[in-house]
């Protein structure tokens, strides 16, 4: 029997040893959930195709084919361990740099073949194609239409008039605020001796106390990564990091805009409800390039030691949701929206993630207002 390519793209990929570490987690779980799971990657790479590009990023020799010895090369240049003129064909923006959307693109030309050079004569189909594909699900991310629909409240919170939320404001000032904390949304367990689980793949993730299993279970309904270890076992999060849950307890127990109902929003994907990416707005200047694709109330004065009453920050990086990915991956992951591109995907559990807290105003009917434009 024919192995499939994803299979085997993934286990050359993503041998034992290979980085899913905070710095370097990105990418690996990106490679993880597209390799996995090719209903992804049709769409993604769709919305990522619209930049300036190659016809075949990723094909270092010119072959019209990418392999996988070529798609290891290109993380490689994405983890500064090889330079970038081992494979220039990664650059798929020209600046100088291999992104996550550049081997998003690599990984989908090997799974599905490189697009045929484009031509003038073919630009009509070409734009009806991407079209088609750029709104293949029902939760499209939100490009906002006026000014005044988020509505800063002066106290570290934003108010979404059009769907009811409430959202946290990210700053710099170090404390549970801070938008460059990373979180990993579960750990993983060591055996009853305390031995570390080998790899990720196969090992039985956690929570590291029974406050934040709690939360996590009263959120997704008990998905996996919920539970504390079993017996002797101890909960180990990546570098030692709180997770996302304990963190949101941290934000509930301090009561923060004088609330305790904060949650992690849910994405419009696997039976959650479009939150996350309602704050997305691909229309702001830069979006793609290295300033996140979010509405500008959510990004706005943002500089070193900056508090939520002067500015607002978000990362262009992955923000956790809470809704899990239905389908069964080798490492479990979650849906997540990555804020460089304003683009849904999927995130490694265990890896180092951004999260902003969202409530619901009280008693108000959540209504999601979407742009099909905005390409998720």
């Amino acid at each position: 029997m024919t192995r499939p390519k994803r299979l085997w793209l993934w286990e050359a990929l993503i041998p034992s040893g290979f980085p899913t570490g905070m710095n370097r987690g990105p990418i690996a779980a990106t490679l993880c959930v597209l390799v996995c799971m090719p209903r992804f990657v049709a769409p993604l790479a769709a919305e990522t195709g619209s930049a300036p590009a190659a016809a075949c990023v990723g094909d270092c020799d010119n072959s019209g084919s990418v392999t996988i010895d070529e798609i290891v090369t290109g993380v490689n240049v994405a983890l500064e361990t090889l330079p970038l003129d081992r494979c220039a064909e990664f650059d798929c923006h020209a600046n100088g740099e291999v992104t996550v959307d550049c081997i998003i693109r690599a990984v989908s030309d090997a799974l599905h073949g490189c697009a045929p050079p484009a031509t003038a004569s073919s630009t009509p189909a070409a734009s009806a194609t991407a079209t088609s594909v750029a709104t293949p699900t029902s939760t499209p991310t939100v490009t906002p239409q006026s000014g005044d629909r988020f509505v800063d409240n002066d106290d570290g919170t934003i108010t979404d008039t059009q769907t009811g939320l409430i959202w946290e404001k990210k700053d710099q000032a170090g404390g549970l605020h801070n938008v460059n904390t990373l979180f990993p949304w579960a750990g993983v367990c060591t055996d009853n001796n305390g031995v570390p689980c080998s790899g990720v793949i196969g090992c039985e993730l956690c929570q590291p106390d029974a406050a934040a299993e709690s939360t996590c279970n009263a959120a997704t309904g008990g998905a996996q990564g919920c539970a504390q270890c079993p017996g002797a076992a101890i909960c180990q999060p990546i570098n030692g990091l709180t997770t996302v849950w304990q963190w949101l307890n941290q934000i509930n127990a301090a009561g923060f805009g004088s609330h305790s109902d904060w949650r992690i929003p849910t994405i419009g994907r696997d039976g959650g409800v479009a939150q996350l990416e309602t704050i997305v707005d691909t229309t702001v200047p830069g979006c793609g390039t290295g300033v996140p694709c979010v509405a500008p109330v959510f990004n706005t004065s943002c500089e070193s030691g900056c508090a939520a009453t002067s500015c607002s920050c978000t990362d262009i990086g992955q923000y956790w949701s809470a809704t899990s990915i239905a389908e069964t991956l080798p490492l479990p992951s979650v849906w997540s929206v990555l804020f460089f591109r304003g683009s849904i995907g999927g995130a490694d559990k265990t890896s180092g993630f951004f999260a902003r807290a969202v409530r619901s105003v009280p008693g108000a009917t959540e209504a999601v207002a979407v742009d099909h434009k905005s390409g998720s």
